[in-house]
């Protein structure tokens, strides 16, 4: 079981009361509706009517709700809170499907898109080398840049150009987020977990008094049924011009998604080292499936949400349990239009001061995940310059507005393209660096000095993490200055060094007396014995501060392997 980080008040494995769990499910669903706007764009967009657009909206949501659920089943998904949403990456080709082929269209290559996510859950073992730390960092940087925009488009009520905004939605949104923070910050107990429902419900409360943002329900509202069962299959339809950007898309909607179970790992965590690939791949498995549903049902492709991430992380709150109850309370929206469409109705300045209270949260602790390795010049320009490529997209979008429609979905949101950048740059950058590393040491040489001098000369290179650079040239130097003090080693002693994702080898390889491991503790009267006896003794220690010792011997040669987990 990994170890619950402070700052989580439930962890992953964590059963809040269930009054608790259903105010923090609602708190997601109330977010998550918001971006139903993204299915009533493709419909508006390719024309549908206005039953088809409620069937398409419908049965996304019901899928949404069954993805979320799947996502906490840990025996199938990732088993974290990952909330599901319509796929925003997917938009401009959906419009231009749904226009040419209508919903069957759309439902084909909503097929291929699952298809893909299937299958790079089930490839990415191989990728191990590709995610370093400091390429998830750039992903949870950025995905938490990613929401600044959308989260000040809503909070100021910005127009279209971007060149005025509404006073009252800044003094409805500042309220609001205060609020937040000051509840997160100085409320104790469970209060703390309560920022967002009353940073909501204030704004909310503000904006009526301003007259500004809510209404009562429409009579468009009060026109839908009460349950509706979403499960009328749709026909289907091929179009091959469509296929390689819907497969594009998918595949930088993988990405996304790694990044995001990444980040939610890193947050859960507070012993991480490591992406866990299996939990990572089922993750992806549950997303696939869920983009199926809906694809099958005809609705839109889903993908998980990043502003649900941030939530559950912001409020401190991370349970599985609270996955699985805003998936059941998203089913029951389903088949319940009218709850789902009043749900809709929370004012934007308030939905705004939401997303970026999460943003902030995703921004540090993407830079916490990259400052947690050593960065060579190599791969300081890899993070600043992905950081750059997705920040410029928000400075200057139309630089890329020219690019061909089938790369369109690189250039789709910061998120995508700072991920492909990174990928790509990690591995143009290591490009001349070798994962082995030879240093020979006479046996009059400072030990210590040099075991450290080396040791963080290639750390710095490979991108280790400190702890492990600091433990390895503590117990290589102590390895090694033992074997000289005893007089094992007749001359100079080789330090051969190998680095990977997930381990680091240090051999340390003599001509002399071979050490040996006993299996019990040897007294320390040994010291005072020959060079056999305090062989054994060394061989001891090494064994408990090493994650792994290996003896070899062959003839007169000795190798000490010792190897530390990254």
């Amino acid at each position: 079981m990994a170890r619950k980080p402070s700052n989580l008040t439930y962890g992953v494995a964590d059963r809040p009361s269930w009054p608790v769990t259903l105010v923090l499910a609602f708190q997601h669903l109330v977010l998550i509706l918001m971006f139903m706007a993204y299915p009533l764009i493709v419909a508006a967009g390719a024309g549908f009517s206005p039953e088809a657009t409620r069937h398409f909206v419908t049965v996304t949501i019901f899928a949404m709700g069954v993805g979320t659920i799947l996502q906490a089943w840990s025996r199938f998904g990732s088993g974290f809170l990952l909330v599901h949403n319509p796929n925003p990456i997917h938009i401009p080709i959906l419009i231009q499907a749904g226009a040419a082929g209508g919903p069957a269209l759309i439902a084909t290559l909503g097929l291929f898109s699952a298809a893909v996510q299937a299958f790079m859950g089930r490839i990415i073992r191989p990728l191990r080398r590709l995610l370093p730390a400091e390429v998830c960092g750039v992903t949870v940087t950025m995905l938490g840049v990613s929401l600044i925009l959308p989260g000040l488009d809503r909070a100021l009520e910005l127009s279209p150009d971007r060149a005025t905004f509404h006073a009252d939605s800044l003094a409805v949104a500042a309220l609001s987020l205060t609020l937040m923070l000051a509840v997160a910050i100085f409320a104790r107990g469970t209060l703390r977990l309560f920022s967002l429902p009353i940073g909501i419900g204030v704004g909310w409360l503000c904006a009526a008094l301003l007259d500004h943002g809510t209404h009562a329900p429409s009579v468009s509202i009060q026109a839908l049924p009460w349950i509706d069962l979403p499960f009328a299959m749709p026909s289907f339809a091929f179009d091959a011009a469509f296929v390689p950007a819907i497969m594009l898309g998918a595949f930088i909607a993988a990405i996304d998604t790694l990044g995001l179970m990444i980040s939610v790992q890193r947050m859960n965590d507070a012993d991480w080292r490591r992406a866990d690939l299996r939990s990572a791949s089922q993750g992806m498995l549950a997303d696939g499936s869920s983009c199926a549903i809906s694809s099958v049902l005809g609705g839109m492709p889903t993908h998980i949400s990043s502003s649900n991430v941030g939530l559950a992380f912001a409020t401190g709150a991370t349970s599985r349990i609270i996955a699985t109850c805003t998936g059941c309370m998203l089913v029951v929206a389903a088949l319940c239009p009218r709850v789902a469409a009043t749900a809709t109705m929370v004012p934007q300045p308030v939905l705004g001061a939401i997303i970026l209270y999460s943003a902030a949260y995703l921004i540090t602790s993407g830079m916490e995940l990259i400052l947690s390795r050593r960065l060579s010049e190599r791969r300081v320009f890899m993070v600043g310059l992905s950081i750059i490529a997705g920040i410029s997209l928000l400075v200057i979008p139309m630089v890329f507005r020219g690019v061909p429609p089938v790369l369109a979905p690189l250039f789709g949101s910061p998120l995508s393209l700072s991920a492909i950048v990174a990928l790509l740059l990690n591995l143009l950058f290591q490009i001349g660096i070798s994962r082995q590393a030879t240093l020979t040491m006479p046996v009059d040489a400072n030990p210590f000095l040099a075991v450290h001098e080396f040791l963080d000369r290639q750390g710095e290179l490979w991108g280790a993490r400190r702890d492990v650079i600091i433990a390895a040239s503590r117990t290589t130097a102590l390895a090694v200055e033992a074997i000289v003090e005893a007089g094992l080693a007749r001359e100079a002693i080789r330090l051969d060094v190998q680095f990977d994702e997930t381990h680091l080898d240090v051999d340390i390889v003599y001509t002399g007396i071979a050490l040996e491991r006993p299996s019990a503790q040897p007294s320390p009267e040994a010291l005072l014995g020959d060079e056999r006896e305090v062989g054994r003794y060394v061989g001891w220690t090494l064994g408990q501060l090493a994650d792994q010792l290996t003896l070899r011997s062959d003839g007169d040669r000795q190798t000490v392997a010792i190897r530390f987990e990254h």
